[in-house]
């Protein structure tokens, strides 16, 4: 059975913000070459620690998605339920992202 999106349930009903990282995205590195694979899953296990350690009081949950559609644009990510998304996000730019928590 299929839920609609504004239903929830005891598992997830608690989350203030939902953070969507897309680990697939192989985008092209200053050098010219493409990045490896573990670039973006790196970032979000990265950010994912920081959203922890910064916002113990809240329940914020950083997942890793599937392609968003804007590899071309480095990693990206798309924050709930503000619908905010950044896009050409680097290693160690995580702060880009941990700005929009409220």
């Amino acid at each position: 059975m299929i839920k609609k999106s504004m239903e929830t349930n005891e598992s997830t009903k608690n989350f203030e913000q939902h953070i969507f990282v897309c680990t697939q995205c192989q985008y092209v590195c200053s050098n010219g070459k493409a990045c490896g694979p573990d670039i973006a899953p790196a970032f979000r296990k990265s950010l994912k620690s920081k959203v922890k350690t910064q916002f113990p009081e809240k329940n914020i949950r950083v997942n890793s998605s599937g392609c968003l559609g804007q590899c071309e644009q480095g990693i990206s990510a798309v924050i709930y339920p503000q619908g905010e998304w950044e896009l050409n996000l680097r290693p160690g730019e995580e702060e880009r992202l941990i700005q929009h928590i409220k």
